[in-house]
């Protein structure tokens, strides 16, 4: 239900900051919202949003961060689940008195997104004066932060409640610490249909058969894709092939280096395929496409070499260049095509279907190398000559495009340990995987058997496996449990709490003013024509959407914790 918060969290913990509105920010009288009789405006919004400055110390809102992780839906929704559990804590006949409020003020303590915060150190007295000045910062009368604050109260004491009804059973505990107990260190090779796909040159025919099987889907994404066809500067589709000049580059070595790029040209200009030389003899790391870097603008250039950048605009379509020295390199080059402006459709789909043959036989090479390198393995062949250098092997990944005759090799990578309930590290949730392999007994090869993860075709092998035990269990069991208590008491307040927002809004008991919202919030543009509706980051504002978070991305960016009852 929350997850489609985790990637705006990641933007917010990767040091985005945020900052008060300016004091001119002003949204008029009337109040936001209306949850069972108390209403929301913009003092309490100033007033939220000042609590959680203290904690974030933030400095200056980035408008296109507020509205793209929703700083202000965040703020407005913590007041709104504030005010429906104060609810829900009165309909029990449970209260916080002024006594109550006035304790807290005098140990030095606010609570703001759920949380209990010092505003005092741990040796400072409390002083009226600097309490005063506190809630001033937070445009707000005192008689008000004193109001607000009884109704966090409340809403604390509402969840602990909730939480304290939630039991975990034997048989859920122990799953949770097998889950984390039973540990597994894996060699996993993968092998992607994309990678794969660099090897493929689509010949027209194939590409014309494409286009007449999927011309609908192609057309929906000619539709979709409108800045990749749109408004394009002059661009060219090129070509490169490289040989890079030796260290120490001595004039014999030179020599050699451009002697070996003008056979590569005479041997094209004979009649060879440019795509076939690049992939035998090109250093580039565009070897394995066939020397393809794609469209470039003439202006911005290949990114290559300057010297190949400043004749790229001269050469002749379908010719291969003369001999260019650059920097660090002899280079070919070829111009196949030219486009500039809006491209019609019938002009992109090929290109489109282009695609679409690559990932299609793409897919198919990327099988048949998995059951080859199977086989090999069965047959006795090393790890070591089957799989290029990556963790496992102790090198780096990648293709040799220092030789010829270069061959695309999966990648070896050791996930090192990780518990058996979570996702495989570099790889994902795979269950059968997991299952294949927890089956499996350590050994130095790999289990004879293909797995699909997502689009790409992986082989796994067990190097190591940890088992919990009874032991263990007893051992950790109380901590075990209450973490666990925890955790399931957070999920299930939010929960509850957003449910109890929703029947709110059902009955009436929870009310907005879409005018007034819309100051704070605009509107979200609905999506153009051909895209996909919106969903998660960027949708259209909802009350009740994010109550129970308790302002997740905000206690994320705050180190409090982040969404309630995820680790």
């Amino acid at each position: 239900m929350f997850s489609w918060l985790i990637l705006a969290t990641l933007a917010l913990v990767f040091g985005l900051q945020f900052g008060l509105p300016s004091d001119s920010l002003s949204f008029g009288k009337a109040s936001f919202v209306k949850v069972h009789g108390e209403k929301i405006g913009e003092e309490d919004y100033r007033f939220q949003l000042g609590l959680v400055a203290t904690v974030l110390d933030f400095e200056k809102i980035d408008e296109r961060i507020r509205k793209f992780i929703g700083v202000d839906e965040e703020i407005l929704e913590s007041m709104i689940e504030r005010e429906v559990l104060t609810d829900a804590a009165h309909d029990l006949g449970l209260e916080a008195t002024e006594r109550d409020v006035e304790d807290l003020v005098l140990a030095g303590h606010f609570i703001v997104l759920g949380e209990t915060m010092l505003r005092l150190g741990p040796k400072d007295e409390f002083n009226y004066d600097s309490f005063l000045k506190f809630v001033r910062a937070m445009s707000v009368s005192e008689p008000r932060y004193m109001e607000l604050q009884r109704h966090e109260l409340l809403a604390r004491v509402m969840r602990d409640v909730v939480a304290s009804s939630t039991a975990i059973s034997e048989r859920e505990l122990r799953q949770i610490y097998d889950d984390g107990a039973n540990r597994m260190t894996l060699r996993v090779a993968r092998y992607s249909p994309l990678r794969f796909g660099e090897l493929v040159d689509p010949s027209e025919e194939a590409i014309t058969a494409y286009l007449a099987a999927h011309e609908d889907e192609l057309v929906r994404q000619y539709g979709s894709q409108g800045s990749r066809f749109a408004k394009l500067p002059k661009q060219a589709r090129v070509w490169v092939l490289e040989v890079r000049k030796p260290e120490p580059a001595d004039a014999a070595a030179l020599a050699k280096a451009r002697a070996s790029i003008e056979q590569a040209r005479k041997r094209i200009v004979g009649g060879e395929d440019f795509r076939k030389l690049a992939r035998e003899l090109s250093q580039h790391e565009t070897a394995t496409r066939g020397g393809e870097v794609g469209w470039v603008g003439l202006t911005a250039g290949t990114g290559v070499d300057p010297e190949l950048d400043k004749l790229l605009a001269e050469l002749t379509i379908g010719t291969v260049s003369e001999v260019i020295e650059g920097e660090k390199g002899f280079y070919l080059a070829l111009v196949r095509k030219h486009r500039e402006g809006d491209i019609a459709q019938a002009d992109a789909l090929p290109e489109l279907a282009e695609d679409g043959v690559r990932t299609e036989q793409g897919e198919q090479l990327a099988r048949s190398a998995a059951e080859e390198d199977l086989a090999a393995l069965k047959s006795g062949a090393a790890l070591a000559d089957v799989f290029s250098g990556g963790s496992a092997l102790g090198g780096t990944a990648g293709i040799d495009t220092a030789g010829a005759d270069k061959r695309v090799k999966a990648q070896l990578d050791d996930t090192g340990s990780f518990p058996k309930g979570e996702p495989i590290p570099g790889v994902g949730p795979a269950p059968d995987v997991v299952a294949a392999a927890w089956a499996a007994e350590p050994d130095s090869s790999m289990i004879d058997a293909l797995f699909e993860v997502g689009q790409d075709i992986v082989l796994v092998g067990l190097v190591e496996k940890q088992v919990g035990s009874d032991a263990g269990f007893a051992e950790i069991r109380a901590d075990l449990y209450r973490g666990a208590v925890e955790r399931k008491g957070e999920l299930v307040t939010a929960r509850w709490t957003q449910r109890r927002c929703l029947e709110a809004k059902a009955k009436g008991e929870l009310t907005s003013s879409p005018e007034q919202i819309a100051k704070l919030i605009p509107p979200v543009p609905a999506p153009a024509e051909g895209e996909p509706p919106l969903d998660g980051i960027g949708k259209p504002y909802e009350t009740c959407d994010r109550v129970g978070n308790r302002g997740g991305l905000l206690r994320a960016a705050a180190g409090l914790g982040g969404v309630p009852g995820e680790e």
